[in-house]
């Protein structure tokens, strides 16, 4: 006899996607100090309402704990079993991603590129380029400042203030045409960044190129992002909105499946 939840996985996983949503939500328990009803939707990809949802079972649960500001924090003992071992290689997070770089490719036909944050620059370790007349060549192997590129601004976002004197204790490096001169700029500018839940540089890092990067967060053990550049003449406000709500979901969509894979290894 064929068991419930055999027959569910094969119906598309609605079970294993729930699975999956609360494994992400506990880690992002785990990572933060606190988060709320708002974090999780954005990360997550998914309605204000499934979020709470969500985070209300993981409370009942013992799970998480709600304090008086009305934001969850994770169990002040160990409840869930240990994580599988971390980091992976750089080899497999780009394996893993690929197929989200190639969806956005697909559907925008623009260049994609997935980068890293290293200390306080962003290193491009994989991407694809579009086919399009006056398309962005592919940045694969370069480093540029972190402030200055989408990607880098994305994942610089989620970090603290503390955290950002730490990467900076000599002020931002100046370069191009960043609007971001000093760490209290830069500051303003990823409080905008955390708001909209993607970042956009217009041509920061190069003249004629502008880019839309969301953050995956911590994945294999580094600080990832993906993002899109295009040529700024196409770069209209609609459009970067658009893309930058692609990109958003594709990112939480990524580092969900990275995340369910880590923890069925």
């Amino acid at each position: 006899m064929v068991r419930k939840a055999e027959v569910e996985e094969r119906r598309g996983t609605p079970v294993i996607e729930a699975v999956d949503r609360a494994l992400l939500a506990l880690t992002m328990l785990g990572e933060r100090d606190s988060v709320g009803v708002s974090d999780v939707a954005q990360e997550l990809g998914v309605s204000v309402s499934t979020a709470h949802r969500l985070l209300t079972t993981l409370s009942r649960r013992g799970f998480a704990e709600q304090d008086e500001r009305r934001r969850y924090r994770g169990p002040r003992a160990p409840v869930a079993p240990r994580p599988a071992p971390e980091p992976r290689s750089l080899g497999e997070v780009i394996r893993a991603i690929r197929p989200f770089l190639a969806d956005i490719h697909e559907v925008t036909g623009e260049t994609v590129h997935l980068s890293l944050l290293r200390r306080n620059r962003t290193t491009f370790v994989d991407g694809i380029e579009s086919d399009r007349p006056g398309r962005v060549a592919l940045r694969v192997g370069a480093t540029l400042p972190a402030h200055v590129t989408s990607g880098g601004k994305a994942i610089l976002a989620k970090m603290s203030l503390e955290e950002l004197n730490t990467l900076y204790p000599h002020g931002v490096e100046p370069w191009g045409q960043s609007g971001a001169g000093t760490l209290d700029g830069l500051w303003h500018e990823l409080g905008r960044v955390r708001r909209r839940g993607y970042a956009v540089n217009t041509e920061e890092s190069e003249e004629g190129v502008a880019a839309v990067g969301a953050a995956l967060g911590p994945v294999g053990g580094g600080a990832f992002a993906i993002s899109l550049a295009l040529p700024s003449p196409r770069s209209s406000r609609e459009r970067m909105e658009r893309d930058g709500l692609l990109l958003r979901t594709s990112a939480a969509r990524a580092r969900r499946a990275v995340t369910l894979r880590r923890v069925r290894r």
